[in-house]
């Protein structure tokens, strides 16, 4: 009788106060997923909108002092490549590390600074060190014929070439207009000259027995 009342024995219901518990449980950890999910984007998104903003962030708060910084030294970095260092063998300003090339990147700098334009700061490096300070002379005077120099060699020596060649194809057509016959038989009589007699007999006689033969 004990085992039909332990195997008919229903479980026992769990206290309301369990599941109370439970449910909030599930509600809480349901609460939980998509808090943590707009967490997770949150932390993901800001570094990424922090950076595209960053230019946009500086430039308020800087105002024209950071945009007008990064033109000049842009803009200093161009000049001077477009000098030649004095004491370095074919280095630009821009790009030479020497102690000299420095002064005279923070010399442009200044000088934009100051207002000045590129040609007022180029003359102030041609009249320190001459017109050989830029990479570029201008192509004015002399320095005009230097540029062209180069082009008016080129074409004297394609009119030399020519001329030349021309010269050459005379001298070939005018030695084949020569008779071959005169100029042979001219070339022979001279080598029979120079022969002794005795060798002139000998080379007969050895013509003739070979062809005999």
């Amino acid at each position: 009788m004990d085992s039909n009342l332990s195997s008919s024995a229903k479980p026992l219901d769990q206290p309301p106060s369990a599941t109370v518990d439970s449910s909030r449980d599930s509600e809480t950890s349901t609460l939980h997923w998509p808090l943590l999910l707009f967490t997770l984007m949150i932390l993901t998104g800001l570094p990424v909108l922090a950076w595209n903003l960053l230019p946009n962030l500086s430039g308020g708060i800087y105002g024209t002092m950071a945009d007008g910084t990064l033109n000049i030294e842009q803009e200093t970095l161009r000049i001077a490549d477009d000098l030649q260092c004095p004491v370095c063998e074919g280095q630009s300003v821009a790009y030479s590390n020497s102690q000299l090339a420095n002064e005279m990147r923070r010399q442009v700098m200044e000088k934009l600074l100051a207002g000045e334009n590129e040609a007022t700061i180029k003359q102030f490096f041609i009249d320190r060190y001459g017109v050989r300070v830029l990479r570029e002379p201008p192509r004015t005077g002399l320095n005009l014929w230097l540029w062209r120099l180069p082009t008016v060699g080129l074409l004297i020596g394609i009119v030399g070439l020519i001329w030349n060649l021309r010269h050459m194809a005379r001298n070939q057509q005018a030695r084949d207009a020569i008779p071959s016959t005169d100029a042979e038989t001219s070339v022979e009589s001279t080598n029979d000259d120079l022969l002794d007699p005795a060798v002139k007999e000998l080379l007969v006689q050895y013509d003739r027995d070979l062809f005999q033969s």
